[in-house]
């Protein structure tokens, strides 16, 4: 599937070998809740117009942000998001392809995208 994805960014299925943190933006364009972001890849220092433009986030009045833990070993595909016709792209997005969904004890910590960026 290269579709969210910049077909030459995409890396293939492959495992992280430990647990990760990952954090997660809702509401996002991608149907189905296994879409993430490494934290490593985030730039915080970037204003919220920027995330929401490169992270192609559809319009909302507020953006809910949570940090998950995930414990499991897991595979993952993980590529530069396409542009849309309206947004550029660029960021970093994360599939997770062992689940649809996660437990709610994973989730560490939730806050809003602007606080986080604060």
């Amino acid at each position: 599937m290269s579709d969210p994805y910049v077909t030459e960014s995409l890396e293939t299925e492959f495992s992280t070998g430990e647990p990760k943190q990952l954090i997660q933006i809702r509401p996002n364009r991608f149907p189905g809740n296994n879409w993430f972001h490494d934290p490593e890849e985030f730039d915080r220092s970037q204003d919220i117009e920027t995330v929401i433009d490169s992270y192609t986030l559809p319009e909302s009045d507020e953006y809910e942000l949570r940090i998950i833990e995930d414990p499991t070993d897991f595979w993952s595909q993980v590529g530069e998001i396409a542009p849309t016709d309206d947004q550029s792209g660029g960021g970093t997005l994360v599939q997770h392809l062992d689940r649809d969904t996660f437990p709610s004890s994973w989730v560490i910590e939730t806050t809003t995208l602007a606080e986080y960026l604060e």
